[in-house]
């Protein structure tokens, strides 16, 4: 047979679904990456790359977000890191679990390859609704982009070490 022209695919995935190497969508024009959450909170979000051909060079790039009056959340706000794949003797299956702090990742045809978007809402975000882009460029192999929608609640998270709690622990013997 002829050789087609590489497909490149791209969906977004709940961040509760570990990404197998096999795994695929039914639903391709799924490329809505939607986070809610506080102004100072961490949010995440996951994106699916496959290509019918080697990827060399898989990465991933987030533009501004922009949102109620103009406010800006700036792309260094983000951090994109990939799947990383491990054994697990249990099950023979390679499994997603680290987050490889690396620029760019090579993808064999037919694998998938998870991105991971970690969002630092900034303190003083505006509550509202905030879009933009992400795009993941695959060299050789153009790009696919997806839509990012935040919502940011009308209340703010503060840093971790002010954070208040009140501990109660009852203890009966019998």
């Amino acid at each position: 047979g002829k050789a087609g022209k590489a497909t490149l695919t791209g969906w977004a995935a709940p961040i509760e679904v570990k990404i197998y190497r096999g795994a695929f969508t039914r639903e391709p024009d799924n490329r809505t990456l939607a986070m809610t959450g506080l102004a100072g909170e961490v949010l995440s979000a996951q994106a699916v790359i496959r290509s019918s051909a080697d990827i060399d060079k898989l990465s991933g790039a987030m533009s501004p977000l922009t949102g109620p009056g103009g406010a800006v959340i700036h792309a260094q706000a983000v951090r994109v890191r990939f799947c990383g794949y491990v054994p697990v003797d249990e099950t023979m299956t390679m499994t997603a679990d680290p987050l490889l702090e690396v620029p760019s990742v090579e993808v064999p045809a037919n694998y998938a390859q998870p991105l991971w978007i970690t969002l630092a809402v900034p303190p003083g975000a505006a509550p509202g609704m905030y879009e933009g882009s992400f795009t993941a460029s695959a060299a050789p192999g153009g790009s696919v982009e997806f839509e990012v929608a935040l919502e940011v609640l009308p209340a703010v998270l503060p840093p971790a070490p002010d954070w208040k709690f009140y501990l109660n622990i009852w203890q009966e013997d019998r």
